[in-house]
């Protein structure tokens, strides 16, 4: 196989004319692995077609912009996914530029991997202007750190064997969401992943990005969907049904946490399911994901987040997802 048409690279782009430049540059710096880049400019309102038209005239890597009237982001990586060339696949968020050598280094781990077929690695979280805020660092696979916590271990940038789609879309565009995480679980059934650990890609905490936006009763709502059609596959193997309470407890207390950003969510009533399903976790092989702090304050919503917004005015700092849900609070007021 020719080496450059191993990797297809996508791009789901929905105004983001302000950050698509940095993102395509970070891709033609990759390895010559990359065959081709794929940008679908879902229905963009501002300059964001006319910064990839002008950066496709340089590029030394393939740029294919596809257009589309706006459907979303899974509809969009579906589109590219469909007329893509490569062996493997790599989505890249549009305000999330990749680290030198990310793509060779995923390629090389899946090819001494050939069972696996997902490669993922660290991230960096960064700013609006791209500054960094926080190492992250990836929880090594299995079906407890995934499944049993309720967890989307896979960060930004990781590389995908095409093959193990079997045919089936990419992203399911009922999750709007979560199309990402239904993804992993989907793949993660039949086959493993390997975790590479090395930082290569980075996250933008923005206030326009995704996970922002779709924070509150859309998301928990979602998620308990999930859990439902998950877990009614008959398919899935013997070791993953014996993890469903533990996956349960996780998702219930998940969706609880978005009552901190909608109040419409029944965040209390999904933490008492949450502990019912499984109140104490007896196997050690890895540890609940579940904050007794953070379940006692939505519990006692909204108390704790008026508290949380006092002690942050006298200068006490908290963990980024409190900091939002009192900044979501006070804009909501």
């Amino acid at each position: 196989m020719d080496t450059k048409s191993k990797v297809s690279i996508i791009t789901p782009a929905f105004n983001c004319a302000e950050t698509i430049l940095d993102v395509i540059v970070s891709i033609q710096r990759q390895g010559s692995v990359v065959g081709e880049h794929i940008i679908v400019n879902d229905g963009s309102t501002d300059q964001t077609r006319t910064v990839i038209e002008k950066a496709v005239q340089t590029a030394k890597i393939k740029i294919r912009l596809l257009n589309q009237n706006n459907a979303g982001e899974a509809s969009a990586v579906n589109n590219a996914v469909a007329i893509s060339e490569g062996e493997y696949l790599m989505i890249v968020n549009s305000d999330d530029p990749l680290l030198d050598s990310c793509v060779d280094t995923l390629v090389s781990s899946l090819e001494l991997n050939p069972a696996a077929a997902v490669a993922y690695a660290n991230w960096n979280m960064i700013d609006e202007n791209g500054h960094l805020l926080r190492n992250m660092f990836a929880e090594p696979f299995s079906y407890c750190s995934l499944i049993g916590n309720w967890t989307c271990i896979v960060g930004p940038g990781a590389l995908i064997r095409k093959s193990t789609f079997g045919g089936l879309p990419a992203r399911n565009e009922k999750y709007s969401h979560l199309s990402d995480f239904e993804l992993w679980l989907r793949l993660a059934t039949t086959n493993s992943f390997v975790k590479v650990d090395s930082t290569l890609s980075t996250w933008r905490k923005s206030e326009n990005n995704a996970t922002h936006h779709g924070r509150g009763a859309s998301i928990a709502r979602q998620n308990l969907q999930l859990l439902d059609d998950y877990f009614s596959n008959p398919s899935i193997p013997n070791e993953i049904k014996k993890i469903e309470k533990r996956a349960r407890a996780h998702a219930y207390y998940s969706a609880a946490l978005q009552m901190f950003f909608d109040s419409s969510v029944k965040g209390r009533r999904l933490i008492i399911k949450s502990y019912t399903s499984q109140m104490l976790f007896l196997d050690r092989r890895c540890s609940s994901k579940r904050s007794l702090i953070a379940s006692i304050s939505v519990l006692l919503h909204p108390i704790p987040l008026l508290i949380a917004s006092a002690l942050q005015r006298m200068g006490v700092g908290f963990p980024d997802f409190v900091q939002d849900a009192v900044k979501a609070r006070r804009n909501a007021s």
